[in-house]
């Protein structure tokens, strides 16, 4: 069964600073619009088979990688929650999932 795609504030700041990173760094939108693209696939593969991610210590909370990132999500019976999105190659201690 298909679930409602939600996105939390948080998710959606770390969705943003991602996107204006790589398009500061690259001086072009370019890889910033395809990576929010791939984003958005990943995140609708989800909903159509949320237990596809890896579960963490905390309950009902998944983790997804794709590319050099992780996002966090929490299943819930209608919905599935995107908690974060974050470079893996950050610092997981300061980095709580939600």
């Amino acid at each position: 069964m298909v679930k409602r795609v939600v996105w939390t504030e948080t998710a959606l700041k770390d969705n943003y600073k991602i996107y204006k990173f790589w398009t500061k760094r690259n001086k072009s939108k370019t890889f910033s619009k395809k990576l929010a693209l791939l984003f958005e696939q990943k995140i609708n593969l989800l909903a159509s088979f949320p237990k596809i991610g890896l579960e963490t210590d905390y309950k009902n909370i998944h983790i997804k990688f794709i590319s050099n990132y992780s996002i966090f999500y929490k299943i819930e019976s209608e919905q599935l929650i995107v908690l974060r999105i974050f470079d893996s190659s950050q610092d997981p201690i300061i980095i709580k999932p939600y």
